[in-house]
């Protein structure tokens, strides 16, 4: 399986499809003396469909399809999280949901946590996503609705996630965190 490097602020040092000359990917800390290391890092579906180690798995559909990963699509639109299952992606985005095998698996080696909604992006939330349609920077999230545990996409008070090819939103979320 394909791995990407690490990165900082969730963002992996080099990641297909991500903003181009993002600025929170510093080299080594200010001043000097070493070099960052985020614990959270992406592998491309390319070379296996079942998700590596370590990947986060906290959804679970409740109409058979069952448990889901957190992941991040490869689109048109930028960087997208979503979530997976056997080797497909889907994603939500301008009010469809959105399929693709063009994604990668989020992974943590620390452990992740849901943190609760409280209306405002909370400290280690696990940022990994981008849209280039204005929107900007986007979180991993679960969102909690009548389908069950869904994985999807945050910002600030929002969760977006996909379900029966329409794109839902909500406020009645968790944010991925690292402990």
């Amino acid at each position: 399986m394909e791995k990407y490097g690490h990165g900082y602020g969730g963002w992996p040092a080099s990641f297909p499809g991500g903003p181009p000359g993002y600025p929170g990917i510093p080299q080594q800390p200010p001043g000097g003396g070493g070099s960052f290391f985020t614990p959270v890092s992406f592998a491309h579906v390319s070379s296996s469909s079942y998700p590596p180690q370590q990947t986060i798995k906290r959804g679970n559909q409740t109409d058979g399809c069952g448990e889901l990963w957190s992941a991040v699509a490869n689109t048109p639109y930028g960087t997208i999280p979503g979530k997976a299952k056997d080797g497909t992606c889907w994603y939500p985005y301008g009010g469809k949901e959105h399929v693709t095998k063009d994604f990668s698996w989020i992974t943590c080696v620390r452990p992740v946590e849901m943190v609760w909604n409280g209306g405002c992006v909370p400290p280690q939330a696990i940022q990994c996503g981008f849209q280039t349609d204005g929107c900007g920077y986007l979180y991993a999230a679960i969102a909690e609705t009548k389908w069950g545990r869904i994985p999807g996409k945050a910002k600030d008070d929002t969760c977006w996630y996909s379900y029966g090819g329409r794109e839902h939103h909500t406020k009645d979320f968790h944010w991925l965190v690292m402990c």
